[in-house]
């Protein structure tokens, strides 16, 4: 189901729902009208062997941090149009709730209409669950990337996180193989590990080391438990018989891959992980 007016979630399951959606800036509503735009062809750009290859390493990595217990409430923040929901093991979610800046992306999302799915039009910097909501909390596919407040975007995981819950993030990588290659490395004349892209022709872009990344989840108070690339050669050579060095390099180096991942927590007892 759609909510497009958060005061009809259901609270009893969700705990105190946060404030009304404050306005945005000029700069914001351009990053909406491109993903507005962006909607009805998204989740066809992903509908090849390649990504669907991706589609299930980021599944396996879902399925190694469940615990055995079926979570009540997962929360997949950026989901767009192109749910992970149906690729997640045995559906292991009793709530599944998406969320997304764009309610162009929701109304294209197949999970409108599928039970204990919810889909929030939102910002991401301001997420409108209760405190300690959620088991486990996905932002995939690079979704950090795209926050212009990332020190609020991980305050807003960290607040909405069980004690006990595990949160797995998605950051666009500095030093990927496919901008190395590109020499999109520099910027006022010096390297940076932290760089925006401020193309006009889509929404801002904000590339990180791993080593940058693991520092922002640690000052939000999270735990850092591994780090492991998601595509050394997305964007390249994104041919199935190569998945398998895609993949062993990915783990080896993970700075080049096109995203990484990182899998964190707030501390709490997460001994029931697999």
């Amino acid at each position: 189901m759609l909510y497009r007016d958060w005061s009809k979630l259901p609270v009893a399951k969700l705990g105190r729902i946060s404030s009304e959606p404050t306005s945005c800036s000029n700069k914001q509503l351009d990053d909406r009208d491109y993903w507005d735009s962006m909607a009805p062809v998204y989740a066809g750009l992903y509908d090849n062997d390649w990504s669907h290859l991706e589609d299930r390493f980021i599944s396996n990595i879902v399925g190694d941090i469940l615990w055995r217990e079926d979570p009540p409430i997962i929360l997949d923040v950026g989901c767009a149009s192109r749910s992970i929901y149906s690729k997640l093991p045995n559906n292991r979610a009793t709530t599944y709730i998406g969320l997304d800046y764009s309610l162009a992306m929701l109304e294209n999302n197949p999970l409108n209409r599928i039970k204990n799915t919810m889909l929030i039009n939102g910002q991401m910097e301001k997420i409108p669950l209760g405190d300690r909501s959620a088991d486990l909390t996905m932002a995939l596919f690079g979704t950090c990337s795209y926050s212009n407040d990332i020190e609020s975007f991980l305050r807003e995981l960290r607040r909405v996180a069980k004690q006990d819950g595990l949160v797995l993030l998605s950051f666009l990588s500095r030093f990927s193989l496919l901008r190395l290659l590109k020499f999109q490395l520099v910027k006022n004349g010096r390297l940076e590990t932290r760089v925006d892209n401020l193309s006009d022709n889509g929404p801002r872009v904000h590339f990180y080391t791993p080593d940058a990344a693991r520092a922002l989840v640690e000052l939000a108070g999270f735990k850092s438990t591994f780090i492991t690339g998601e595509g050394v050669l997305a964007g390249l050579f994104e041919r199935p018989a190569l998945w398998s060095i895609n993949h062993l390099l990915s783990q080896s180096v993970p700075g080049l891959s096109h995203s990484f991942a990182i899998v964190v927590s707030k501390g709490g007892n997460n001994a029931h992980c697999k």
